[in-house]
């Protein structure tokens, strides 16, 4: 696939959210907004053709979830991450939010605390709080127009570790993460230390 990722394309009512709420959400519409993960490139013709073909069908039914989708899923993982997945381990979810939801809601209960680095995506903060789950904003520190992970707060202080996050795979290169695979009581411990540091 050859796309020209140079191209302007003048999205301007289109019932586009990133320009054309604008006006709704800040008063003005002469804003560049940087806030929408949405990409100004224009699709690649082969995707078009490919959903032309099926909006050509003319039945716009319910559909379900194919062999295709679960191997491709399968596929992306294998080769980015080396981890091998199984049709059952993926759970299908249309956005990421709601997928957040679902996580809070059947891994946590009603007023347990649960920790997000701020300043971040709001609609994070915003499930846990819709959620009736108690938010524990973790700063992190504007340094040389960066935000840095506080490590001082979270290895000296809170005394909570964290590790690189290319020990996760390809695309973790500059991130560091808190490992999240540890039983709850752990988890919560953790949380509690960060509480406490902050008070510091």
């Amino acid at each position: 696939m050859n796309n020209k990722f140079d191209k302007i394309i003048d999205r301007i009512n289109s019932n586009c959210f990133k320009y054309d709420y604008r006006k709704i959400k800040y008063g003005i519409d002469d804003i560049l907004p940087l806030s929408v993960a949405d990409m100004d490139f224009q699709t690649p013709p082969e995707v078009i053709e490919s959903l032309n073909k099926v909006a050509t069908h003319g039945i716009y039914g319910y559909t379900y979830l194919t062999n295709k989708y679960y191997k491709g899923v399968s596929d992306w993982f294998l080769k980015r991450y080396n981890w091998n997945l199984k049709e059952e381990d993926i759970v299908f979810c249309p956005r990421i939010i709601q997928a957040v939801s679902l996580i809070i809601q059947n891994f946590t209960k009603i007023d347990d605390k649960i920790g997000i680095f701020s300043p971040g995506y709001s609609p994070l903060s915003n499930s846990v709080k819709q959620n009736k789950r108690k938010l524990i904003e973790i700063p992190l520190i504007l340094e040389d127009n960066h935000y840095k992970i506080n490590f001082k707060l979270l290895r000296e202080d809170a005394k909570v570790g964290v590790q690189f996050g290319e020990n996760f795979g390809l695309g973790g290169e500059g991130f560091f993460r808190i490992n999240i695979a540890s039983p709850k009581e752990i988890l919560k411990e953790g949380l509690e230390r960060i509480l406490e540091a902050k008070k510091i």
